[in-house]
C-alpha cells in the first residue's frame, strides 16, 4: 500500500499504463475529522466506497437460524 500525505488543493494522478487513462484524486478539504476527495477521470471508472460495499455484502448474507 502507498500512503501519501496531501494538503488542501494538492492532487494525484494515477495512469493505467495500458490505456494511458488517468484518474485525478483532489484533497478538497480537511476538517473536523473528516476528508473531502475530488475524482476527476473517464466515465468508465468505477470508483466505490468500501463502507457501501460492505453493508451491502453484509444485507445480502443470509441470518442464521
Amino acid at each position: 500500500m502507498l500512503v501519501l500525505t496531501r494538503r488542501t488543493n494538492e492532487s494525484v494522478t494515477i495512469t493505467d499504463r495500458e490505456t494511458g487513462k488517468q484518474l485525478t484524486l483532489k484533497m478538497l478539504e480537511c476538517k473536523n475529522g473528516r476528508s473531502r476527495i475530488g475524482f476527476d477521470g473517464p466515465r468508465d471508472f468505477q470508483i466505490s466506497r468500501d463502507q457501501v460495499e460492505n453493508t451491502e455484502s453484509l444485507a445480502e448474507m443470509p441470518t442464521g437460524g
